[in-house]
C-alpha cells in the first residue's frame, strides 16, 4: 500500500512540475512582420523580444551559402539576394489560384503553382548542393548499382590509387522546391525558438500551444494551410483568431471595470493594417453569473462581433507603393539625361537594387510624415554611384494617396449595414494598426462620424493582437487565471449551397441557398434535408463571392440502396438524405453527419434484424459526434428557408450511412495526407540539422583561420628570431611546411565552394590536430625559455621581500608564536633551497632542451607565498582558549591529555609575553616623544598612556605567572607514580604460611577446573541423547 501511494505521489509531482513548466504563445502572423506573446508561471502576459532585442520578427527567409536566415537577418541581405529570399508569407497563403498568381507582382523568387496540391511552390537554386537537397549524376547512377558493381568500383579505385574528384553542380543542376507550408512552417519554428529563448525553456514540448491570428478575409484554404504549416512545425494550434477578434479581446481586458459599469457598449474598430483594411462592429456586454459563494453574483464580459467588413485596395502596402512610385517619378525627373542609352534616358524603375533600395526607406517616410509635416531621408549610392537626398512633405503625400483615402468609409458602411444598426447606436470608435495613424485617414473618418465621436487609442497599434491571441490562448488552456471574458465571432464568408433536385415533374432543377453567415457564430452545426432526389445527389459549397466551387459531394447507387434495404414504396412519405456540416472554431468547414432515411417494409423486418443491428450500430457512432449541435444555443438562429428541416426521428424507419456512396472533390486547400506531413516534417528537420551542422562547421572554420594565422603572426613576427634559436633544424623545417601547406589550403577554401562544401568538421578538427602536433610543442619550449628566467627571479625576490615583511610583522603581531615563526623561516627557506636547484638545472640545458619544469608552476609558489604572509597579517577569530586550532578547524582540548594542555598554556604564555613586548616598545616610543614636547598638558596627557600601559603590562604578567603555575602543576601530576593498594590480609604471616597457602589456593584452582570439565562432559552426552 505505501509503494503504491509513493508511485502515485511521484507520477502526480512529475506531471505537476510538467504543468507548471508550461507555457502558451500569442502570434499575430501579420502582413510584414510577426509580434509574439508569451506567458508561463514565472512571468505574465508580455511580448517576447528577439535575439537582437526586437519586438517583432520580420517575415523574410532567405537561404544563401548553406544557412537559414531570418527576421531582421535575412532583411539585412535581401537586397543582394532577393532571388534567394522569401517575403510576403502571408500572401503565399493566399496564393490558391493560378489566376491569382499572374496578377500578383513583387515575387522576387522563382515559384511555381501545383494544380493539385493548389498551393505554391518556392524554387531556389544551390550551385553546390550547400543544403544537401539535390544529387549530382554519377551519385544518381551509384545509387542505382548493385552492390557488386560497387565493390568492384572500390577495388579498382584502391588499385589504381585514384582520388575521385569532387563535381561541381551548376544551378540548372542542384534546385530544390519548398512548399508554402513548409516555408511558413520554418518560420513558426523561428518563433518558436524566440519564445523558447525568451522564457530560457529549452525543451520545445513546453512551448508549444500557441493561437495564431489570421485577417477577417481569409478563407478556408488559407486558414487550412496555416494549420498545415504549423502541423509542420510540430505546433499545437489551440485555435485560429480572426486579428479583430484578439483586438477585442485586449480592449476588453484593459477596460474591463469599464464595461462592467457601462452594461453594454457598441464599439467600431478600425484596422488600418499593412495588407488591407476591416471595419468590425462589436457588442461588449456585461452578463450577471451565479458564483459559487452563496449571496454574490460575478460579472462576466461577453464580446460579440456584430459584422465585419474589408477593404484590400486602402492598406500600408498600397500607401507604400504610390509613395515609392512617387519617388521613382521624382528621380527621374531631377535625374534627367544623366542615365542615357542608346537614344533613350533610361529610369531608375529598371534598377531592381535601386527600386529595392527605395522600397526599403518608404515605411520609415510614411512613418515620419504620420508625426511631423516633412520628412527627409538620405540614400547613399542609390544607382551608379549618385546619392540622392529625399524631401516629402505631408501635403505631397495627401496629394499622392488622394485616390486611397475616401475608400476609408467603405469598410465602415457595409459593417453598419450588415449589423443593421445607424451610426448613432455606435459609442465609441478604435483604431489600431499601423497606418491608422496618418493624419488624413483620421480625419477621414471623423468626417464620416461628423466629429460626433473621439478616436480612441487606447489598444496598442502593433501589439493588441498578439496580446488578445495570449490572452485567449491562457483562457483555453485553463492553467491560467484570466479575466471572464467569452467571445462570440462569426464565419467571414458566407457559405453558400448549389444542388439539384427533382420537382413534382420530375425535372431537375437547381436550388441555391446561404447556409452560413454572419448571423451564426462559432462553432455551429447545420442539418439538412434533402427530398426528390433521383439515382445521384449533387452538391456543391460556395465560399464568398467565387465561382469555383470550395468543394463538391456527390451520392450515388441511391435507388440500389433503397432496393437493398426494403424501402416500402407503399409509404406516404419519400426518403429523405440528412446532412450534417459543421463550421468549427478555426472557420474549416466539415461534413459531420450523411444519412439516408426511409420507411422500410413491415413484413420483412425479422429477415433484416441483423442487418438493421449494424446500421443502428453505425448510426449511434454518427449521432455521437454530432451531439454538440446546439454549441452557441443562445445565439443561433433559425432559417426560415423551406429546404432547411430539424432533425426528427420516426419509428419504422431504416437509416443507411452513405459515406460508402459518397464522393468529395475539393477543388480548394486540401488537407496534407500522413504521407505529406511526414515528408514535410522530414524536411524541416533536415533543416535544422543542416543548421547545427553549418554553427559547428562555421565555428571550426573560423578556429582553423584563426590557427594559421596565429602561427603566422609567431613565425613571422612573435617569435622569429627565437624561433631559430631554440629550434632544431628538423622542427624549423616541419613548422615552416605545416605554415605554407595550411595557408595554401586556407587560399583554396576561399575560392573554391565546392571543396569548402565537401568537408566535413572532423576533417578541419583532424587539421587543427596536425597543426597543433607540429608546431605547440617547440612553442611551448619558446614560452617557457623566455619566462622561467623571469619566474626565477620574480620568486627570489618574493621569498626575500616576505622574509622582511614576516620580521616586521612579527614586532607587532603578538600572535606570532615561535611555533608559527619557525613554521614559516622553515617554509621560506626550502622554497629557496628548491629554486636554486631548479635554476641551476635549468642554466645548463642546451636552447634545444625541454626543461621538466613549467614556468606556471613557479608563479603558483609565488602566490601560495603570497598568500602565507596575508594569513599572518590576519588577526585569530579570538583569543587562546581551551581549543586548538587545526588546519582551519577548532578542535577541544581534552582535560585528561596533558601534553595538549601543556602546549595550550604555552601558546597563551607566548602570546602575553608578545603583548608585553609590544607595550614596552610602545613606552619607550612614548617616553623619547615627552623630551620633544614643551607642552604640559601633552606631557601629562602622555604620561598618563604610559603608566596605564605600565598597569596593563603587569596584569599581563601576573596572568603569565598563574599560567605558568597552572603549567608546574599539570605537569607535577602527570610525572606522579602510581600507588600499589595494600592488603592487611597478609600481616603477620612467614614466608612458609604464605607458600601453603598458596599451594593450597592452587589445588583448589585445580579441583574447579576438573569440575568443570566434567560438566561440560555431561552436558555434551545430554546433547548427543537429545
Amino acid at each position: 500500500m505505501r509503494k503504491n501511494t509513493t508511485i502515485a505521489v511521484t507520477i502526480f509531482l512529475a506531471l505537476f512540475l510538467t504543468f507548471l513548466e508550461a507555457a502558451i504563445i500569442g502570434i499575430d502572423f501579420g502582413t510584414e512582420s510577426t509580434k509574439i506573446s508569451v506567458q508561463d508561471f514565472q512571468r505574465p502576459l508580455q511580448i517576447a523580444l528577439t535575439p537582437s532585442s526586437q519586438r517583432s520578427a520580420f517575415q523574410q527567409i532567405s537561404f544563401a551559402d548553406g544557412e537559414r536566415l531570418f527576421g531582421s537577418e535575412a532583411n539585412s541581405v535581401s537586397l543582394k539576394n532577393p532571388e534567394h529570399t522569401i517575403t510576403n508569407l502571408k500572401q503565399i497563403l493566399q496564393l490558391n489560384d493560378e489566376e491569382i498568381l499572374q496578377q500578383i507582382s513583387g515575387l522576387e523568387f522563382q515559384h511555381l503553382f501545383d494544380s493539385e496540391t493548389k498551393t505554391i511552390y518556392m524554387t531556389l537554386n544551390d550551385e553546390h548542393n550547400l543544403f544537401g537537397l539535390c544529387e549530382t549524376e554519377s551519385e544518381t547512377e551509384r545509387e542505382s548499382q548493385s552492390d557488386t558493381e560497387k565493390e568492384q568500383e572500390q577495388e579498382q579505385e584502391q588499385e589504381q590509387g585514384q582520388e575521385q574528384e569532387i563535381e561541381s553542380l551548376t544551378k540548372e543542376e542542384c534546385k530544390f522546391q519548398l512548399s508554402g507550408e513548409e516555408v511558413v512552417g520554418m518560420f513558426l519554428q523561428h518563433v518558436q525558438g524566440i519564445a523558447m529563448s525568451y522564457l530560457k525553456i529549452e525543451d520545445k514540448k513546453k512551448v508549444k500551444d500557441c493561437v495564431i491570428t489570421v485577417p477577417s478575409y481569409f478563407g478556408q484554404k488559407e486558414r487550412r494551410s496555416l494549420l498545415d504549416a504549423a502541423k509542420i512545425a510540430n505546433l499545437n494550434v489551440m485555435s485560429l483568431m480572426n486579428d479583430h477578434s484578439a483586438f477585442a479581446m485586449r480592449y476588453a481586458s484593459n477596460q474591463l471595470s469599464k464595461l462592467k459599469e457601462h452594461k453594454k457598449l457598441n464599439l467600431l474598430l478600425l484596422d488600418v493594417g499593412a495588407g488591407s483594411t476591416v471595419s468590425s462592429l462589436i457588442e461588449f456586454q456585461a452578463i450577471e453569473k451565479a458564483s459559487m459563494i452563496k449571496g454574490r453574483n460575478r460579472t462576466s464580459v461577453r464580446i460579440k462581433v456584430l459584422s465585419t467588413s474589408w477593404n484590400l485596395d486602402l492598406s500600408g502596402n498600397a500607401i507604400d507603393e504610390k509613395i515609392l512610385q512617387y519617388l521613382i517619378k521624382q528621380f527621374d525627373k531631377e535625374n534627367e539625361g544623366k542615365f542615357p542609352i542608346g537614344d533613350f534616358k533610361r529610369s531608375i524603375q529598371e534598377s531592381p537594387l535601386s527600386v529595392r533600395k527605395l522600397k526599403k526607406i518608404v515605411p520609415k517616410l510614411k512613418s515620419v510624415l504620420s508625426v511631423n509635416t516633412q520628412a527627409f531621408q538620405y540614400i547613399d549610392n542609390l544607382i551608379e554611384g549618385v546619392d540622392w537626398n529625399i524631401k516629402i512633405s505631408r501635403k505631397e503625400l495627401e496629394e499622392i494617396g488622394k485616390d486611397l483615402w475616401p475608400k476609408i468609409s467603405l469598410p465602415i458602411v457595409e459593417s453598419i449595414t450588415k449589423a443593421k444598426i445607424s451610426k448613432e447606436d455606435i459609442d465609441s470608435i478604435e483604431l489600431v494598426g499601423g497606418s491608422a495613424r496618418i493624419p488624413i485617414i483620421q480625419k477621414g473618418i471623423l468626417n464620416f462620424f461628423e466629429n460626433r465621436l473621439e478616436l480612441k487609442k487606447s489598444i496598442n497599434f502593433d501589439e493588441g493582437a498578439t496580446l488578445g491571441a495570449g490572452l485567449y490562448a491562457a483562457s483555453l488552456s485553463s492553467q491560467f487565471r484570466v479575466p471572464d471574458l467569452t467571445i462570440l465571432d462569426s464565419p467571414m464568408l458566407d457559405i453558400t449551397l448549389k444542388y439539384k433536385m427533382l420537382n413534382d415533374n420530375q425535372e431537375e432543377i437547381e436550388k441555391k441557398l446561404v447556409i452560413f453567415s454572419q448571423k451564426d457564430y462559432l462553432p455551429i452545426t447545420k442539418k439538412f434535408k434533402f427530398k426528390n432526389f433521383d439515382d445521384v445527389l449533387k452538391m456543391n459549397i460556395f465560399e464568398g463571392k467565387k465561382e469555383k466551387p470550395l468543394l463538391k459531394i456527390k451520392f450515388t447507387k441511391l435507388k440500389q440502396i433503397l432496393s437493398d434495404y426494403n424501402y416500402d414504396s407503399s409509404s406516404e412519405e419519400k426518403p429523405y438524405i440528412i446532412l450534417s456540416l459543421k463550421i468549427n472554431q478555426n472557420g474549416l468547414i466539415e461534413i459531420i453527419d450523411n444519412k439516408l432515411i426511409f420507411q422500410f417494409a413491415k413484413e420483412n423486418e425479422d429477415q433484416d434484424q441483423d442487418q438493421k443491428q449494424e446500421d443502428e450500430q453505425e448510426d449511434d457512432e454518427d449521432e455521437l459526434e454530432i451531439e454538440n449541435e446546439n454549441e452557441n444555443e443562445n445565439e443561433k438562429k433559425k432559417n426560415k428557408d423551406p429546404k432547411i428541416y430539424p432533425f426528427k426521428e420516426y419509428k419504422n424507419k431504416r437509416y443507411v450511412n452513405l459515406r460508402k456512396v459518397r464522393k468529395i472533390e475539393i477543388l480548394g486547400k486540401t488537407k496534407l495526407n500522413k504521407k505529406q506531413l511526414k515528408e514535410s516534417k522530414n524536411i524541416l528537420k533536415h533543416f535544422e540539422d543542416m543548421d547545427l551542422d553549418f554553427q559547428k562547421k562555421i565555428s571550426i572554420q573560423n578556429e582553423l583561420e584563426s590557427k594559421i594565422y596565429e602561427l603566422n603572426e609567431k613565425v613571422n613576427y612573435e617569435f622569429k628570431e627565437e624561433l631559430q634559436k631554440y629550434s632544431t633544424e628538423e622542427e624549423y623545417n616541419k613548422i615552416m611546411e605545416t605554415l605554407k601547406e595550411n595557408q595554401e589550403f586556407l587560399d583554396e577554401l576561399n575560392i573554391n565552394p565546392t571543396l569548402k562544401n565537401s568537408l566535413t568538421t572532423d576533417d578541419y578538427q583532424s587539421t587543427i590536430d596536425q597543426i597543433k602536433e607540429n608546431t605547440e610543442n617547440v612553442f611551448e619550449r619558446i614560452k617557457e625559455k623566455i619566462e622561467l628566467p623571469n619566474a626565477f627571479q620574480e620568486i627570489g625576490k618574493k621569498i626575500t621581500q616576505s622574509k622582511k615583511e614576516f620580521l616586521e610583522l612579527k614586532k607587532t603581531k603578538y600572535y606570532i608564536t615561535k611555533k608559527k615563526s619557525k613554521e614559516f623561516l622553515d617554509f621560506l627557506k626550502k622554497t629557496k633551497k628548491w629554486v636554486d636547484e631548479n635554476n641551476k638545472k635549468f642554466k645548463k640545458l642546451k636552447d634545444t632542451e625541454d626543461f621538466n619544469l613549467e614556468s606556471k608552476v613557479i608563479f603558483d609558489k609565488i602566490e601560495t607565498i603570497g598568500k602565507r604572509i596575508e594569513g599572518l597579517k590576519k588577526k585569530p577569530d579570538a583569543k587562546p582558549t581551551k581549543w586548538e586550532f587545526k588546519d582551519g578547524q577548532v578542535i577541544t582540548v581534552p582535560d585528561n591529555d596533558p601534553e595538549k594542555q601543556i602546549e595550550y598554556l604555552d601558546t597563551k604564555i607566548e602570546w602575553k609575553e608578545n603583548k608585553i613586548k609590544i607595550i614596552k616598545n610602545e613606552i619607550n616610543e612614548h617616553k623619547k616623544e615627552i623630551t620633544n614636547i614643551d607642552d604640559e598638558k601633552k606631557k601629562r596627557k602622555i604620561t598618563k598612556l604610559i603608566n596605564q600601559k605600565s598597569r596593563n603590562a603587569d596584569l599581563l604578567k601576573e596572568k603569565i605567572s598563574k599560567l605558568r603555575r597552572e603549567k608546574t602543576l599539570i605537569k607535577r601530576d602527570s610525572q606522579k607514580k602510581p600507588k600499589i593498594p595494600k592488603d592487611d590480609r597478609w600481616n603477620g604471616l612467614t614466608e612458609d604460611d604464605i607458600r601453603k597457602i598458596a599451594e593450597q589456593r592452587l589445588e583448589e584452582m585445580e579441583k574447579d577446573k576438573s569440575d568443570s570439565d566434567q560438566d561440560s562432559d555431561n552436558e555434551n552426552n545430554m546433547h548427543d541423547e537429545l
